[in-house]
Order: structure tokens, then C-alpha cells, then sequence
């Protein structure tokens, strides 16, 4: 039960759902939750007045296939080559608009850990009292951020599956876990690791388009390099796809209300007319 107040309040933290707009004047706390990172300044700014649109971009894929490279290239951030494995969920808000618009759009970026290793926990942080808890959890273990802990596709527009055609393992990853998105959700498959001499691929081109055949229309494909930043553009300009189809439902409810609106406007209309 503690467990679960403890992952409720983190998630009280991250994002709306369904592309409604962010009422940024709730969150006036400047620090920051482990693993929530924080928005630099000109974010601060630009989302200073509330946002028009919220988009939730999750990025997944085995170990050591680049989905920290990403997400920090995301955040403008620089490029670190030694491979530090990343422990739990990572977000954070990017700086994206969509084509020249003035449009201001909340991004939310996920950098996914499937299972998180179970960490001690410093004495200063929340205890688990109850025998059973410390049973089942082990004691001293604390609860970290994974995809079994959170609904990780609750409220999400798209999913950027990471893989290394070098290593085959990773590809299977990406067919055994693209079934389990549903299909109102994009995905862009990444293949990283452009710049490393391609002779020794174990995963052709050919085999991911083939494999892309057997999907549904959201999902596409990509070549790309975190280390000199080939195909990022492409990566940025695939955003534009999940959001114009949330901008499209939202307009269209926003259309049905307006006709809604319009209907009764004109019924009033008709009763007050016959009362003069």
C-alpha cells in the first residue's frame, strides 16, 4: 500500500494525457523528483503562460542501444561516449514546435527501463514497516521507477523503439514488444549505430523493412547515429506525425462541440422569438 502512494505521487508529477492543455501554475516546487529532470529556463518561459498541447514520447529498447544518447541529444545536450546503464525512468520536457508555429507544445520524453535493479535505501528515505512489505520486497529495498511498476503507454503519442543492427538481440527485442503497443500509438524504429563500419551488421535493412511489412501503418523506420547526430533530424521531423493526429481529434471534439453549441443556440433562438 505504501508502495503504491509512493508511485501515485511521482505520477502526479508527469504530464497530462490525451493532449489537453497544462496548467503549469500547479507546479510551483522547484525541486525535482528523482528522475524527473528539470526544464531549463527558455522552457520555463515558453511554457510560462501554459501550453497549448501535451505530447508524451516514450523511448524503449534493450540496454546499450542508445535511449539516454537520445534523450539527452533531445535536451540539446552533449554527447558522452562512456556507457553508464540507466536504473530507472528518466523525463523530462523538451524544447519542440511543430514546423513554424507559434504554437506552444509541452513534450514529454520518457527514457524507459524495462526492470529497474532492486537499490538499498539510505536510512533517510521512506521505510517499509510492515513485515509483509519487507518479505516480499526484501528488506532495505526501495521502489524504483520501471515499466513494471508504471503503466508506461498510459497517455503516450509515441513510441521510439532503439535498436543496434549489430547485435540481433536487440531486433528481437523490437519485434517481440512493437505487438504489445496498441495501434492508435506511432512508432518510429531507430536503428542506431550508423557511423560503426556497416560490413559487420547482423541485421540488414532489408530484414527491418521486411519486418515492416507484418506491422500496421503507425509504425516506421529510421537509420540513425547518437554519436554525430545522423538522422536526428529525421527523429524530430516523425514528432510531427503523433501530433498533428492529436491535434486532429482535438479539433474535431472541438468541432462537435461548436455544431452542439450551435444546435441549442438556434433552439433557444426559435423559443424566444415566439414568446414576443
Amino acid at each position: 500500500q505504501k508502495q503504491l502512494v509512493v508511485v501515485l505521487s511521482i505520477l502526479l508529477t508527469m504530464g497530462n494525457e490525451n493532449g489537453k492543455p497544462v496548467n503549469n501554475n500547479n507546479n510551483r516546487n522547484t525541486g525535482t523528483r528523482k528522475g524527473i529532470v528539470a526544464m531549463n529556463s527558455e522552457l520555463k518561459r515558453k511554457l510560462a503562460r501554459g501550453a497549448q498541447y501535451n505530447m508524451k514520447v516514450v523511448i524503449k529498447g534493450e540496454r546499450n542501444t542508445g535511449k539516454t544518447c537520445l534523450f539527452n541529444i533531445l535536451q540539446q545536450k552533449s554527447f558522452k561516449e562512456e556507457y553508464i546503464p540507466t536504473n530507472e525512468i528518466q523525463v523530462a520536457n523538451i524544447n519542440w514546435n511543430f514546423r513554424l508555429s507559434n504554437m506552444t507544445i509541452k513534450l514529454e520524453v520518457w527514457d524507459v527501463v524495462d526492470k529497474s535493479k532492486k537499490k538499498k535505501k539510505p536510512s533517510n528515505q521512506l521505510k517499509l514497516s510492515e513485515e509483509k512489505n519487507n518479505e516480499k520486497n526484501g528488506s532495505g529495498s526501495e521502489l524504483s521507477l520501471d515499466a513494471e511498476t508504471i503503466d508506461i503507454l498510459k497517455g503516450t503519442n509515441a513510441v521510439v523503439m532503439m535498436m543496434d543492427p549489430h547485435k540481433k538481440w536487440t531486433f528481437d527485442y523490437v519485434k517481440r514488444e512493437i505487438p504489445k503497443i496498441p495501434d492508435n500509438i506511432d512508432v518510429l524504429i531507430i536503428s542506431n549505430f550508423a557511423d560503426v563500419d556497416q560490413s559487420n551488421r547482423n541485421v540488414s535493412i532489408g530484414e527491418i523493412k521486411q519486418f515492416l511489412t507484418t506491422t500496421n501503418d503507425n509504425v516506421r523506420y529510421c537509420e540513425a547515429s547518437m554519436l554525430n547526430h545522423f538522422g536526428i533530424k529525421a527523429i524530430k521531423v516523425f514528432f510531427n506525425v503523433p501530433f498533428i493526429k492529436m491535434e486532429t481529434r482535438v479539433l474535431r471534439d472541438q468541432l462537435k462541440q461548436a455544431e452542439e453549441d450551435l444546435t441549442v443556440a438556434e433552439e433557444e433562438f426559435g423559443l424566444r422569438s415566439q414568446e414576443q
